[in-house]
């Protein structure tokens, strides 16, 4: 019984310490946070906006509505931060805006290239439509 007994406290003694001659995990490096400094003075991304199609898109149990595939790059040497795309749809005979879309992009790297469909509503399969864009900077 004696004999049960130490070998038991052997046993035990051996499972806890068995996670104690482990070395200690190395420290991870507290993380550090690389920021990008802002564009000086008047220095902005050259930000080129083009309409690669506009397409109707028909349905029975739908309103009609255009699909319009948009190509956003971004030629200059500077990031653009907080870029909102304007995507607006212009009836050309009443020459008046029907819809305006807005497509958001929080961090246009130099060189990227963005492509994205933009849903347009508000129209009439009878008349003709135009798409027109624009882009603003330094939106949060």
């Amino acid at each position: 019984m004696r004999r049960t007994a130490i070998l038991l406290l052997l046993i035990l003694t051996a499972a806890c310490a068995a996670g104690c001659s482990a070395p200690p995990p190395e420290e991870s490096p507290a993380p550090t946070t690389a920021a990008t400094p802002a564009p000086a003075g008047s220095e902005e991304p050259d930000i080129v906006v083009t309409v690669a199609s506009l397409t109707p898109r028909y349905s029975p149990d739908r309103p009609f509505v255009f699909t319009a595939r948009i190509k956003a790059e971004n030629q200059g040497a500077i990031e653009g931060r907080g870029v909102v795309i304007t995507v607006t749809l212009i009836d050309e005979e009443a020459n008046r805006i029907t819809d305006t879309k807005n497509q958001y992009i929080e961090r246009f790297m130099p060189g990227d290239t963005k492509i994205f469909d933009i849903t347009l509503t508000n129209a009439d399969p009878a008349r003709t439509y135009r798409v027109e864009t624009g882009v603003i900077f330094n939106r949060p």
